[in-house]
Order: C-alpha cells, then sequence, then structure tokens
C-alpha cells in the first residue's frame, strides 16, 4: 500500500468568544468530541495509565457521556503464557475505573507476532514510532469492534525558547491522524486541539501561569501538578512498556527511519494565539 500524505502544516483557529474556566471547557471539548460519532456508537476512551487520557475519562465523566475504557496490553506468549510488557503502566487506568465504575475492555497486542502489521502500519501513515504503530492497531480494533474512540493524544506542549512561550507540535505525531483517514476509522485521535480553547483555559490554571513566571522549560514535565488544580489524579511516574522491550523498539524505529524519518519536523506556535 502506498499512500502518499500532504506535508503537516500546525493551523490554530482564532477564539472568537470568550472562554470559560479549565472544567466548563472540558466539558465542551467532550460535548464537541462526541457530536462526531453520527453513528452514535457505544463510546471508548483509550487509556495507557497516563494522565493525559484520564483527563479525557475525567472530561466525558463532567460531561455525563457514557463510555467505556479499552487498554491495549502489550504482550507476547512464552509457552502459552502471556507476559505482559506494560502493566506496571495501565494498572492505574485500571484504579481510575474502579473507583469510578467505568468496564473495562482488554485489547491483546502480540508486539513480535504482529511485528510486520505493525510496521505496515506506520510505513502506510508515515510514522516511524513503534509507540505510535501500537496506537493505530489499537485505535483500529475499536473502531472494526464498532465504537467510537477517543485518544488523548496531542496534549499542550508548552516550551520556552528564547524568554517566550511556544506551544510545540511534533509533524510525527500528526501520522496518527493520516493513519485515522486512511482507514476511515470511527473516533477521534486528539482531545485536547479540537481548537484552541481547552488550552487557552489550561495556561488560566494559577498552577500554570505561576510555573510560567517561574520560567520552567517545558510545562509537560509538571502536568499532575498543573491538572491538581481541578482533578485529584492519582501521582505516577509516567512509562509506556517500551522500557522492557528497548531493543526491538530501537531496532525497529531506526528500520521505520529509513522511510520515514523525514518527517520529524517541529512547529512552534505562541501562545499568544490561545489567549
Amino acid at each position: 500500500m502506498n499512500i502518499q500524505f500532504d506535508p503537516f502544516i500546525v493551523e490554530y483557529d482564532p477564539i472568537t468568544t470568550p472562554v470559560e474556566d479549565f472544567k466548563a471547557e472540558c466539558i465542551t471539548a467532550a460535548n464537541k468530541v462526541i457530536s462526531h460519532n453520527v453513528g452514535n456508537l457505544p463510546v471508548v476512551v483509550l487509556m495507557s495509565g497516563g494522565i493525559d487520557s484520564e483527563l479525557v475519562g475525567e472530561a466525558l465523566l463532567l460531561a455525563k457521556i457514557p463510555f467505556k475504557c479499552v487498554i491495549g496490553k502489550l504482550q507476547t506468549d512464552l509457552v502459552n503464557e502471556s507476559l505482559i510488557f506494560n502493566s506496571h503502566d495501565y494498572q492505574f487506568a485500571e484504579r481510575w475505573c474502579v473507583k469510578n465504575s467505568i468496564e473495562i475492555i482488554y485489547c491483546g497486542l502480540d508486539i513480535f507476532k504482529q511485528n510486520k502489521l505493525l510496521c505496515e502500519y506506520a510505513l502506510s501513515a508515515n510514522s516511524f514510532s513503534p509507540q505510535f504503530a501500537c496506537h493505530m492497531y489499537i485505535m483500529k480494533w475499536c473502531s472494526d469492534n464498532g465504537y467510537f474512540f477517543l485518544a488523548g493524544h496531542g496534549e499542550p506542549d508548552i516550551v520556552l525558547r528564547n524568554n517566550e512561550y511556544y506551544m510545540k507540535d511534533e509533524q510525527r505525531a500528526q501520522t496518527v491522524n493520516n493513519f485515522c483517514k486512511l482507514y476511515n476509522l470511527t473516533g477521534k485521535f486528539q482531545f485536547w486541539k479540537q481548537d484552541g480553547r481547552l488550552i487557552s483555559a489550561f495556561l488560566q490554571l494559577p498552577t500554570v501561569k505561576s510555573l510560567m513566571a517561574q520560567g520552567v522549560v517545558a510545562l509537560s514535565e509538571h502536568k499532575h501538578t498543573c491538572f491538581s488544580d481541578i482533578f485529584q489524579f492519582e501521582g505516577r511516574n509516567k512509562a509506556t512498556g517500551f522500557e522492557r522491550l528497548q531493543e526491538w523498539d530501537y531496532q525497529l524505529r531506526n528500520y521505520l527511519k529509513k522511510y520515514n524519518g523525514k518527517y520529524d519536523k517541529m512547529f512552534y506556535t505562541p501562545i499568544t494565539q490561545f489567549i
């Protein structure tokens, strides 16, 4: 399959009406993304164990939108006993779901047996990230099984450059969108960046303002502290499961980069765009 995508360009629409507080904008964002579920399919949130996907879940709870959680198990079968590589990560998602009475659906992915398929997914979408290939697999699994999925990709990556703050976007992240379009998936891979309203509300959080006044280099390193202004997320050392698969990840990434390594540009949008 040879699919050619246009170059990735980051554009944010201007904010034309007053922005509400962060919690209210989370509700607005949840309703906006669900409006794309034209088939009224059952809704699932892809949860990895990270705070970004939990925030999507919290937004749906606030908006009173029913949903289930899909957790991807990165695993392999060794003599009929599954070895799971990311259970240390998704345990946070499991506990959050139990706390909020959310049903969990597991999607098993044998990353070694499916290695060829993962490469095909990544190559077709102009990606070179093994992690993204696994996300693509899980999103397609959800769509193929009749769900409308939401993923927490595209969280605000606000960085300090030359004494000014910018929103940093990576070209390679857009390859997930390429994949969704290529396979006509029923779901949304980005929750944050439907427009700039949620980002604008995030910039108004007291902790965010304080950190920016201190001149921290990257706000993404303080996500838990920032979100704690509104939500009570469990603290965690974020991992992905790939720490236990470094050699496989390294070899596959280098292979994919031979073909798609050119799609690795960075885009910087001044945060004044969101104020």
